[in-house]
């Protein structure tokens, strides 16, 4: 499948030998059940020949998982290739984007949603439960589903002090996950720490000696280089990108760190999918460019074109990004690229790369603003952070614009 949209896709398939018969017909049925079969009104006719065909499936809803197949007919009967599935892209102008939490003007005050102020939110993450967390300002702040802010720990002075609540204290917090037990990581990137606060905001160092370097080990025996983001696996082991040793690093559960590869470039930011390939931002050329890396360090391209930035929407490596600030993956397999804006350049939107790599506008105008409503006429203020919660929802660390905004349909 590719060319995948909210109402449309390609298909195709390869007919290998005529089984003896001339073929009749060829082409792709499709259904929202499994095991779709010729006798559904939802196929295609496209050639009556051996080798490959293409057909344009249209008529589709937005947001929604098909199965499809490939058949050709002849005289003896009908042959089946293997059903396999996509899922559409949601509808743009079906979501909408408000203000969760914040206001225009920079702070740290608490509140209840609008009433409570930000000063540039940088990351952003979501548990379970709905709750929101936010990395700003070497503070931790924690949002409720119905949108109340409350300090969870550290305070606007530098430090590296552990503790209860604002008696911690943070120097330039940037990634931030939260695992099911609610317990949040913080990639303390000016300590060279990663720092463990529990669901009551008791603040522990997890992993790092505090000093710049590259050592593995076992919690503060091991060391870092200005680690920026973090991202937790289904088994609670956390992966950090360690910009400045130019690697991916992992951390056990139980705070043993090891190291998976040499990247070759710094990474930014980092999400993970079901099967535990990691997807990591290139640093280099205003952050444009997208690697995959499979379980095993296998380290491929996956969207962007090296060295160019720019804004386009097409096949994964033929798009265009600039300064990506923040990935997302939705359990559906679409990956959810925010790009930011920095020193005049940054296209303040979020991207949607589907499963088969498509690349298309999800959100934003691309001007600077902070406007609500659809999604395809909301504004951003470079962005810091994104996140999605267990419906699909998506949160937005809008740093310009000091809030933190939901999209959601």
């Amino acid at each position: 499948m590719s060319g995948i949209t909210d109402i449309q896709a390609v298909g195709g398939g390869f007919v290998s030998s005529d089984g003896g018969g001339a073929i009749t017909a060829e082409g792709i049925v499709w259904s929202t059940l499994p095991n779709p079969t010729i006798t559904l009104s939802t196929k295609t006719a496209n050639g009556n020949s051996t080798g490959p065909f293409s057909s344009n499936i249209t008529g589709l809803s937005p947001g929604t998982t098909y199965f499809v197949v490939a058949y050709a007919t002849n005289s003896v009967g009908t042959g089946y290739g293997p059903v396999i599935s996509f899922t559409t892209l949601p509808n743009a102008s079906s979501w909408y984007v408000t203000t969760f939490a914040g206001s225009v003007y920079r702070g740290a005050t608490d509140g209840q949603g609008i009433a409570a102020t930000f000063n540039n939110p940088n990351s952003i993450t979501v548990d379970a439960a709905g709750n929101v967390y936010v990395a700003q300002s070497n503070i931790i702040r924690k949002i409720t589903p119905s949108g109340l802010v409350s300090t969870l720990a550290g305070n606007f002075l530098q430090g590296a002090t552990n503790g209860i609540g604002t008696v911690a204290s943070f120097n330039s917090p940037s990634g931030i996950a939260v695992d099911p037990a609610g317990y949040v990581y913080v990639a303390d990137s000016g300590n060279q720490l990663i720092r463990k606060i529990t669901p009551s905001g008791l603040v522990t160092t997890f992993a790092g000696s505090g000093t710049v370097g590259i050592l593995d080990g076992t919690g503060v025996a091991a060391s870092f280089t200005y680690p920026s983001y973090i991202a937790l696996d289904a088994s609670g082991n956390l992966y950090v990108a360690d910009s400045g040793n130019k690697l991916i690093r992992k951390i056990s559960p139980n705070g043993v760190v090891t190291t998976i590869g040499n990247l070759g470039f710094p990474p930014g930011a980092i999400t993970l999918d079901t099967q535990g390939n990691i997807y990591a931002v290139d640093v280099t050329f205003n952050n444009c460019f997208i690697y995959k890396i499979s379980p095993s360090g296998v380290v491929t391209s996956y969207a962007g074109q090296k060295g160019k930035m720019g804004y386009t929407d097409a096949a994964a490596a033929f798009s265009l990004f600039s300064q990506i600030a923040g990935l997302a993956m939705g359990s559906s397999g679409n990956l959810y690229v925010l790009e930011g804006f920095w020193n005049n350049h940054g296209n303040n939107r979020i991207r949607q790369i589907n499963s088969s790599g498509d690349v298309t506008t999800f959100a934003g105008t691309g001007v600077l603003g902070a406007a609500n409503g659809l999604a395809n006429t909301a504004s951003f203020s470079g962005p810091g952070g994104i996140a999605l919660d267990a419906s699909g929802n998506l949160y937005v660390a809008d740093s310009g614009n000091n809030l933190i905004r939901k999209i959601s349909h």
